[in-house]
This record gives structure tokens, C-alpha cells and sequence, in this order.
């Protein structure tokens, strides 16, 4: 077995998309990313308008740099773009990941269908939280962005491989944990009760006070992944996700 094989071999396993935080479940949907031991080791370098193929040397600098990088995070996320691309090369990059949590601060759990896809030369992500057949929230934007020391990733262009990687490594929404009885800034009722305000519904902060000290559910962040700073919570009476905390 060569060393390209070898390494393949390594990476079929390799991709493993968890989330910051320790609370957000990521399930596969069954148009997910799948690796298989027994798949193709070498990529094929086919083309099309919406199926794009990586150019050869360009992915022998990704798969010298899997072996090179001396940065931890880096390196992973090396091995998740290498993983990638054998699964999508010559396909249409396309596939949807799962956020499981509970956002609605009840019995069942909550459930957000994020797809990753590839469309008009960029990336989007399409994030929908679902209940009942009801679409609850839905949020979209393209190229989510994430930075990288290594030049491969941080060039002047970036390749379209490394923006999909991107969206679905880091891109996707993300659960947060709300633990009962933690301390509150004092900016989280008065950015709650502004949102509701924005929204025409009145409330003041010792009404919006009593709903926090009595929701059990988790928080939500979301867009773009150098820009997550803030986190949402669902705001039941009005049924609409409010800033929780933006600092």
C-alpha cells in the first residue's frame, strides 16, 4: 500500500463533526457525509457546472500539508477537508447535518436541519428548526468563513473545497447549555426585552425576568463562525428566537 493509500485509509474515519459545545447533538441525515473503508482511495478529477473537481496538485498541497502541520486544530481540520473531498469529488458538494437540542424549553427535543450545499460558484447554509411540520426559524447565509494560520486555507482566493469544509466543520448552528440558577448580566433582560420591543410586543424586564428564571431549554448560536459572539433564546408568548446575550 502506498503512502497516499495509507493515508486515505486513516482518513476514512476521520471525519467527525462535533460541536463546542458539549450539549449540541450532530446526526447524520441519510444524504450525509459517510466514509467507507472500502471506497475509491484516489480521487476522481471529474467537472462540471455544479460538480466541481478539485485540481490534482492543489489537493497534493492539502494532502502535504495533512502531513506537515504542526498546529493542532489546523491539522484536524486538514484531515476533515481531506475526507471531504474524497466523499464529494466530482459530485455536487450537498449535504445536511442535524442539531438536536431543546430550544423550545419542553418535553420533546428540538431538531434543526442545517444543509451545506454548493450553488452559483458559493456555499450556503440553510439552517430550518422544524416542529410539527412547522417551520419555527429559518436562517441562511453563504461562504461562512473561519481562520486559519496555513496559507492553503487563507490564501487570496479560497478554494470552494475549503469553504464547503468550512460550513459543515464549523458553519452549522450550534447548542448552548443554559445552567438554572447561573448568574445574568444585567444586558441580557434589557436586550431581550428591546428585541420584543423591536417585534411590537411590550414587556419589561421583571415579566421577561420571571419567563428566564423559568425556562429550562437551551440557547442558540448561529451565522457566520468568526462571528458568533451572541447567543438566542425561544421567547414562547411570541414565538421568535431573541437575543439572549450579544456583548
Amino acid at each position: 500500500m502506498n503512502l497516499l493509500s495509507q493515508i486515505f485509509f486513516g482518513l476514512t474515519s476521520a471525519l467527525f463533526l462535533s460541536s463546542c459545545s458539549s450539549n449540541q447533538g450532530t446526526k447524520k441525515s441519510k444524504d450525509q457525509i459517510q466514509s467507507n473503508a472500502t471506497d475509491s482511495i484516489q480521487p476522481k478529477f471529474t467537472n462540471s457546472a455544479q460538480s466541481p473537481a478539485i485540481d490534482s496538485t492543489l489537493f497534493n498541497k492539502y494532502l502535504e500539508g495533512y502531513q506537515n502541520d504542526t498546529i493542532p486544530y489546523e491539522k484536524e481540520f486538514f484531515s476533515k477537508l481531506l475526507t471531504i473531498i474524497k466523499q464529494f469529488n466530482g459530485r455536487r458538494p450537498d449535504t445536511t447535518l442535524l442539531t438536536i437540542g431543546n430550544l423550545g424549553d419542553d418535553i420533546t427535543r428540538d431538531t434543526i436541519f442545517s444543509r451545506v450545499y454548493y450553488e452559483s460558484d458559493s456555499i450556503y447554509i440553510d439552517s430550518k428548526w422544524m416542529k410539527n411540520n412547522n417551520i419555527l426559524w429559518h436562517y441562511k447565509y453563504s461562504n461562512p468563513y473561519y481562520s486559519f494560520n496555513s496559507d492553503l486555507f487563507d490564501g487570496e482566493t479560497r478554494s470552494i473545497w475549503v469553504i464547503f469544509a468550512v460550513g459543515i466543520v464549523y458553519g452549522i448552528p450550534e447548542i448552548h447549555s443554559r445552567q438554572e440558577g447561573e448568574h445574568v448580566d444585567p444586558m441580557v433582560y434589557d436586550q431581550g426585552v428591546d428585541d420584543l420591543k423591536e417585534a411590537g410586543i411590550i414587556t419589561d424586564k421583571e415579566q421577561y425576568k420571571m419567563y428566564l428564571q423559568n425556562f429550562k431549554g437551551d440557547l442558540l448560536a448561529f451565522g457566520q463562525p468568526e462571528g458568533r459572539e451572541g447567543t438566542w433564546i425561544w421567547y414562547k408568548p411570541a414565538r421568535r428566537l431573541i437575543t439572549y446575550f450579544q456583548p
